[in-house]
């Protein structure tokens, strides 16, 4: 069966206007401001742009349904608009939680109620939900209890053709690879505190093993982390890479 997607990339000119707008915002760290008054997510103020967007290719041009993923939350409020305005099947993907403070959107008791509010709206209107772990759409289905049907998990997989041109030979060191965002929830800081003690035990590990991070460290702490520990030599932090570098080795 043959598939295609449409995707269309928009600009949030809200967001740009107050990055560069009052001096607090300027002096504060401006994401992090955000995400204290702003629910689901710092996204919401992109919502309306994007929904304009979809509602116009959706005018021009024939879909048969609508897919939504996130992170970001608020990608789902666009795609529940676009479904229910030309009334096409909604199928809402999540490769995170959304519930739960794992990722920081329930810093207190108003943003917890708001969220699962909000949560339980998407869930309820979804016409199919798609998650990628069984724990995460154990966590949908609690929101909604009765209708799992719709639910299914789906794990992440990969594509081989990204690794063709991988080289096959073994280089003699285990490497350790990470791929993904370091934040104040998710950080390497108990497993580089466990590498440089077992480096400083085991000597002959220092000529046989290398560690990957790839990715963006949005507190600036893990690269701290390196240099303070004396790791320099056996971590490499390669920062946000494209879809193909990422693969490299």
């Amino acid at each position: 069966m043959h598939t295609q997607e449409t995707r269309i990339r928009t600009r949030n000119k809200h967001f740009r206007g107050l990055k560069h707008g009052h001096p607090l915002l300027k002096r504060w760290n401006l994401q992090r401001f955000l995400s204290w008054i702003l629910i689901p997510d710092t996204k919401i103020l992109w919502v309306p742009h994007a929904v304009a967007a979809g509602f116009r290719a959706a005018a021009s041009q024939k879909f048969d349904c609508v897919f939504s993923t996130s992170p970001p939350l608020s990608g789902h409020l666009v795609g529940m608009a676009i479904a229910r305005r030309f009334h096409l099947p909604w199928i809402a993907d999540f490769r995170d939680l959304w519930t739960g403070d794992s990722q920081g959107f329930e810093k207190t008791p108003v943003h917890a109620f708001f969220n699962r509010g909000i949560a339980r709206w998407v869930i309820r209107k979804a016409d199919g939900i798609v998650s990628v772990s069984d724990s995460i759409t154990g966590d949908l289905t609690r929101l909604n209890p009765g209708k799992t049907a719709r639910h299914a998990t789906i794990p992440n997989g990969y594509d081989p053709d990204d690794f063709k041109n991988v080289p096959k030979e073994s280089t003699g060191r285990l490497v350790f690879a990470y791929g993904g965002t370091f934040n104040r929830y998710i950080h390497p800081g108990v497993f580089l505190s466990a590498l440089a003690t077992a480096l400083e035990k085991k000597p002959d590990l220092k000529n046989c093993i290398r560690i990957r991070f790839t990715g963006q460290d949005l507190e600036k702490k893990a690269g701290d982390l390196v240099r303070n520990l004396g790791l320099e030599p056996w971590v490499e932090m390669t920062g946000y890479q494209n879809h193909g570098n990422g693969s490299e080795p």
